[in-house]
């Protein structure tokens, strides 16, 4: 991206072109910088499932009651880099005030910097990074445990010297693990769960921005409150609640973090002018970031049970993507909805109030209903794993009844 900036720098002082040519040409170049930015996302995105496949991994190695310290730390130094991106955005790249945003340093600059930040990691990889063989995973049963299915196919898979039976495997061993009982009651939790608790209309919520003054410097100091969030969620996680309840998690984050401050703030700021606060509504809206980090958690810690031995990333993509796209569609199925909110003959405060007022009673019911969806989710670790053994247990006596 650094390269083109200077092509359309010295397209702009050298060429003396019409105005129609050099509209192309920074139409081009726009476009390549916007197809460099996607395959940026991409690669950072691939790195991440890449680096939570690999402690998937490490975690079925350590014992039941300490299994997720090293998830723990893989997302704690996730969100730190992701919550310090955002503070160097806020303060040194952007000058972000209550009148807008005025950049500090060049995108050229910026892109440079991004460059070698990039490179950091990339040779701390290569020459501190040894990968040892992974031994079997604990059994905390006992010793008296018979070989599963997925180290026959490991020792098969070390034969198999083709691609494509390679291929065949992996899939065959990840189409044998979604169709487990256990493994649809997870899905099913992260496709309603996600999609009811994601529900947000935007009329009412623009509404209170405009009466509480939101300015793109709240929303920047917004965004670093939702970062030291999803920090303290997994911190929370690693090392007071590692063998909690999850369902009783997901409730109190839902409930008692998001929900019940929100509420009473709202109604609050939309009955009196005097609680229309900026600083308030600031944290309000950073509240979500405690229930989403809880849910990065999820996805990780459930992968590491219900995925098979081999076939972690692609389980682990397919939880992430599920998620994902169910946050997409609720996104825009919330959107198509807040239109019928909007009235434009609605002048009087009183019924601005109210619609609003109705327009959040809808919001917030909907996110209620996702704590039924909770009852999908197992209890925590163990309660799973005998979950697990006994749906394999009635889908192998189905199989062999008929």
């Amino acid at each position: 991206m650094a390269i083109l900036n200077y092509t359309l720098e010295h397209n702009a002082v050298s060429r003396h072109a019409k105005t129609e040519e050099t509209l192309k040409s920074h139409v081009a170049i726009i476009n390549g910088y916007i197809g460099l930015l996607m395959l940026a996302s991409f690669g950072g995105v691939l790195a991440l499932v890449i680096a939570e496949t690999y402690v998937v991994v490490q975690t079925r190695r350590e014992p039941l009651k300490e299994r997720g310290k090293a998830l723990g730390t893989l997302l704690m130094t996730q969100f730190l880099g992701k919550l310090g991106g955002q503070i160097v955005s806020d303060k040194i790249i952007f000058h972000i005030t209550k009148l807008g945003l005025t950049p500090i340093v060049s995108f050229r600059q910026t892109a440079l910097f991004s460059m070698f930040c990039s490179l950091v990691p990339l040779f701390a990889l290569v020459f501190f990074f040894h990968e040892d063989p992974d031994p079997p995973a604990i059994n905390d049963e006992g010793t008296n445990c018979r070989p599963t299915e997925s180290h026959k196919f490991i020792s098969v898979e070390s034969v198999a010297t083709s691609c494509f039976q390679g291929l065949q495997l992996n899939w065959f061993r990840l189409r044998k693990t979604l169709a487990k009982e256990s493994t649809v009651d997870v899905i099913r939790f992260f496709m309603s769960f996600v999609f009811l608790s994601e529900f947000k209309l935007t009329y009412p919520h623009d509404q209170l921005e405009l009466w509480c003054n939101f300015t793109e410097k709240a929303q920047s100091l917004s965004n670093i409150i939702l970062g030291v969030l999803y920090i303290l969620a997994v911190a929370v996680w690693k090392y007071y609640a590692l063998n909690c309840n999850w369902r009783y998690g997901i409730w109190f984050s839902l409930l008692i973090i998001v929900m019940l401050p929100q509420v009473i703030f709202f109604y609050m700021a939309i009955l009196s002018t005097s609680m229309r606060s900026q600083q308030a509504f600031m944290f309000m809206t950073a509240l979500r970031g405690f229930l989403r980090g809880g849910l990065v958690i999820l996805e990780a810690v459930l992968s590491a049970e219900i995925a098979p031995v081999g076939g972690e990333g692609a389980f682990l993509g397919i939880i992430i993507s599920m998620g994902s796209i169910m946050r997409l569609l609720s996104t825009t199925f919330s959107n198509a909805l807040a239109f019928m909110f909007e009235d434009p003959t609605i002048v009087a405060t009183d019924q601005i109030r109210d619609q609003v007022a109705f327009g959040l009673g809808v919001c917030y019911f909907v996110k209620l209903i996702s704590v039924v969806a909770v009852f999908s989710l197992p209890r925590q670790n163990k309660n799973f794993r005998n979950y697990i053994v006994t749906a394999t247990r009635v889908t192998k006596v189905q199989h062999g009844g008929s």
